[in-house]
């Protein structure tokens, strides 16, 4: 019998999306895959073939986007919201689909997902989306609220930084812990008093990067290289824009557009037009297009970035992949979360630059935009043949499977493991 796979997520489309590409290879595989999923984010799951059940009844908790203009100043606040607040109903619904489940594979923040497996005997399988959520003593992350980190090498640095992330863990435990126990407590587990974020998983876990990208190498850490999917269309009007002029600046700030502090629209146009470059604006709002600007509230980036003069974004790793994988200079606005700790990294290997949300605009932008296409970073053309050419969802799929005892196995006791 086929494995059954759950999949469970929280989050934006840039923290869904990869996880929509390994359920696919895994049901190419042969294995029953289910996606767990907030419930704007059903029609997608179900859009990319995945059966999918709605784990929130809102977006995971999400803000809107007067809510999401506080984001970088309430980000602990924001934290609990989005991840303890929902943590009941979210248990709940994976509860519910999870009886005769092998595996559930979740991102480290899905702090349903080690509850629900441990109460059904299903094998958990953390997925980590971005460096950031694993941080190392010689490796740590860059983000404003974990300022006491030191950034440099030697052993004071290490010591340092060790003691500084278990204080982290710690803080964490007693803060959170409490309220996850609660929900342990009424799915009959036993009270732990830990917080499972920000270390490494105790079972082999994935990570959805390169290992160049993230750091050390760690025991049980699978790094599958950047899960991109297949890429899409631009509608036609959009390709007859690009097709029309020199490769435009294309700006966007992910599904969170609404995080920025100032007006990022009228920022970036007016930074592109201070350096004579057309520009493609994605952002919420209705389709515009002018003679040198065009807008569009999504786009399929797969599709979009290889036209680009250069990407102007928020950092979010999705967009990161994929900026890297069309081969173009990157300016990276970060806003909140692992979005400082990706430009960071992006900065040191000579991929990109980076320029705080505040300076961008403050007037700095088209100043740090004549810079990047004048000096764009090095190596960019060859490692974008290198990201292009792995399927980081196959390598994902290909190590669950083998996790699980061969190719879309079922190892459950009194089930026999065979192929799908």
């Amino acid at each position: 019998m086929a494995a059954r796979i759950i999949i469970a997520t929280i989050g934006s489309l840039g923290d869904l999306n990869p996880f929509l590409f390994i359920g696919q290879a895994l049901q190419r595989r042969g294995a029953s895959v289910v996606m767990v999923v907030p419930a704007a984010q059903v029609p997608l799951a179900t859009a990319a073939g995945l059966d999918a059940v709605a784990a929130l009844p809102v977006s995971a908790g999400l803000p809107t986007a007067t809510q999401a203009q506080r984001l970088p100043q309430s980000q602990l606040v924001t934290v609990r919201r989005i991840l303890i607040d929902t943590l009941p109903n979210y248990a709940r619904r994976l509860d519910a689909v999870a009886t005769g489940a092998d595996a559930i594979i979740a991102s480290p923040f899905v702090l349903a997902a080690p509850i629900i497996a441990e109460k059904h005997g299903a094998r958990l399988i953390p997925a980590v989306l971005q460096p950031f959520a694993l941080p190392q003593p010689d490796d740590p992350p860059v983000s404003p609220s974990l300022w006491p980190l030191l950034h440099r090498r030697g052993r004071f640095a290490h010591i340092w930084n060790r003691s500084a992330l278990n204080g982290v863990r710690r803080f964490l435990a007693l803060w959170l812990g409490g309220a996850i126990d609660d929900v342990r407590a009424a799915h009959g587990l036993a009270r732990i008093r830990a917080a499972p974020l920000f270390q490494l998983p105790a079972t082999p876990a994935l990570a959805l990067y390169p290992s160049w990208f993230g750091g050390p190498e760690r025991r049980g850490l699978h790094a599958t290289g950047f899960v991109r999917g297949v890429t899409g269309a631009i509608d036609p009007d959009l390709a007859d824009f690009l097709a029309h002029g020199p490769p435009p600046i294309v700006f966007t700030l992910g599904s969170l557009a609404g995080a920025s502090p100032g007006d990022f629209p009228a920022t970036a146009l007016a930074a592109a037009r201070a350096l004579g470059r057309r520009a493609v604006l994605i952002a919420p709002g209705p389709d515009k297009r002018h003679r040198d600007v065009i807008r569009r509230p999504h786009a399929d980036y797969a599709a979009l970035f290889p036209h680009a003069a250069a990407i102007v974004h928020h950092g979010g790793i999705g967009t990161v992949a994929q900026a890297l994988a069309a081969g173009k200079a990157q300016l990276l606005i970060p806003h909140l979360g692992d979005q400082f700790d990706n430009a960071a990294r992006l900065t040191r290997l000579g991929l990109g630059h980076s320029l705080p949300a505040h300076r961008f605009h403050g007037g700095d932008a088209p100043a740090a935009l004549a810079r990047l296409l004048a000096d764009p970073g090095t190596g960019i053309a060859p490692l974008a043949d290198s990201v292009r050419a792995t399927d980081g969802a196959a390598s994902a799929a290909d190590a669950i499977c083998d996790w699980l005892g061969g190719p879309a196995a079922s190892v459950r006791p009194g089930r026999t493991a065979v192929a799908g």
